[in-house]
């Protein structure tokens, strides 16, 4: 139809459209004010073995006011009492400022604590659960740690990766 444009001509520009870029520039904008906060109130609240991850639409950049914030403390290691102080405080934290960080939906899914090991060796098995699917995949397609340590983000992806690879049969 004459002065139509192609879907891949359309797609082709939404990367610099501008409602897109003033999304993503709140993304960064919202993922800074929320390490900001979490440093101030729960100092060492990412370490090696732990990483703040977030989801959807703050991990995509397409944060709007309309957003809610899904997130997850992802542990890699052993747990401590330590991790669950910490998630509490953060879970607190977020509710005394839901006007700016709204809750997750409640399925339980995102607002507490994940352990890597359910994530990467329960794939398939027999305790595997529909929450770490959803967190397994997520982690893999649309994830980002928040602060200055992203080592337990970066080695579960990795990880997971690998265990999902060598659990790919090619036929």
């Amino acid at each position: 139809m004459p002065g139509t444009e192609s879907t891949a001509a359309t797609s082709a520009k939404l990367p610099n459209s501008g409602l897109l870029r003033t999304c993503r520039e709140a993304a960064l904008k919202t993922r800074e004010e929320l390490d900001q906060l979490l440093s101030s109130q729960i100092p060492g609240y990412t370490s090696e073995d732990t990483s703040l991850v977030v989801f959807g639409s703050l991990a995509r950049g397409e944060w709007t006011s309309g957003s809610d914030l899904d997130w997850t403390y992802l542990i890699d290691g052993g747990a401590n009492s330590d991790h669950l102080f910490i998630a509490q405080r953060i879970q607190r934290l977020l509710e005394e400022n839901k006007a700016k960080f709204r809750p997750p939906s409640p399925t339980g899914t995102f607002g507490n604590m994940a352990f890597s090991h359910d994530i990467i060796h329960q794939i398939g098995g027999q305790n595997d659960t529909n929450k770490n699917t959803t967190q397994r995949v997520l982690l893999l397609l649309e994830s980002c740690a928040i602060g200055k340590r992203t080592d337990a983000h970066e080695r579960v992806i990795a990880e997971l990766y690998t265990a999902m690879s060598m659990k790919t049969t090619i036929c």
